[in-house]
């Protein structure tokens, strides 16, 4: 069974989460995802009758992991077995014409954002609100495509929204204010420092260092193919495209030895304070010290 990897989040030192497409169903049966579950250095597998547009872990190692759909369905994958939500079944939620693009866990709750620059927070009754009443769009009032792709924070009220055609917008936990961004081009991934300087990628090599207001353009001239991945790790920044992982020293980008025979597949990227993955759509690596990379081997 061939499979093509999408995405990745880790838990712990020893846990990773991938989803995966399933190639002969790509067409025909596009709603579905195949989660890798690996651990102890094996793979268990699990198929969601939903994309997954994101894969989310909170601090709490107890908790469940959340998968979320690009029509709004979520999966709660815990020791109990699965349950499913939706974020919003009303006429304004997500849905085949406005789709959730990422998801993130910031401060106490999970957060999700995506296309007419809905946001939604999931608070700890486990119920979904809307959040986006200054920036969201309504259908009649859309006269482009418009939307949020990224979302990133250090807390309930320091939380990043970047997206379509370069936007960026600050949420204090009242109200938004959009930033002034020196990018027009789309925008794909937040990663939020621990120190609070925001790093966001996006289209044609598109690299941004900032924060409230004050943003810089990273001239590293290293490719010019769109990020996918961006990530904090033992206090560096990597990102990474289809040309390769790479790590931020200054203004340049490192690419990375990822120690591969041949040249691997890379695209995303998944960390934490304990292990950094790098996911292509037909590899994947890890390393716990951000110098020497493990290849795993995938399930066949």
């Amino acid at each position: 069974m061939d499979m093509t990897l999408t995405g990745a989040a880790v838990r712990g030192g020893d846990e990773a989460f991938l989803a995966a497409i399933i190639d002969e169903y790509s067409d025909e049966s596009p709603d579905h995802c195949m989660v890798l579950r690996y651990q102890g250095g094996a793979f268990k597998q699990r198929l969601l009758d939903h994309a997954v547009c994101a894969i989310v872990v909170s601090p709490d190692i107890n908790a469940p992991v959340y998968f979320l759909s690009p029509h709004g369905e979520v999966t709660l994958a815990g020791p109990s077995g699965n349950a499913t939500e939706l974020i919003d079944d009303s006429d304004r939620g997500p849905s085949s014409m406005v789709l959730v693009r990422d998801a993130a866990w910031i401060g106490r709750c999970l957060y999700a954002c995506g296309m007419a620059r809905m946001v939604y927070m999931r608070d700890s009754d486990g119920i979904w609100h809307s959040i986006d009443a200054e920036v969201f769009v309504p259908r009649e009032k859309r006269e482009r495509a418009l939307g949020f792709h990224a979302i990133g924070g250090a807390g309930p009220k320091d939380i990043y929204c970047a997206g379509q055609y370069g936007e960026i917008w600050h949420y204090d936990g009242a109200h938004w204010q959009q930033e002034d961004s020196p990018a027009n081009l789309a925008l794909t991934g937040i990663c939020v420092r621990r120190s609070g300087e925001v790093v966001i990628v996006g289209m044609s090599g598109t690299l941004l260092v900032g924060r409230h207001g004050k943003w810089a353009v990273v001239d590293h001239q290293a490719t010019e193919r769109d990020f996918w991945g961006v990530a904090e790790f033992l206090g560096e920044i990597y990102v990474s495209n289809h040309d390769g992982v790479f790590r931020l020293v200054g203004e340049t980008l490192d690419l990375i030895d990822l120690g591969a025979e041949t040249v691997p597949t890379t695209a995303y990227l998944a960390a934490n304070g304990e292990v950094l993955w790098s996911i292509g759509s037909n590899h994947a690596f890890y390393t716990r010290d951000g110098r020497v990379w493990v290849s795993v081997a995938l399930p066949s």
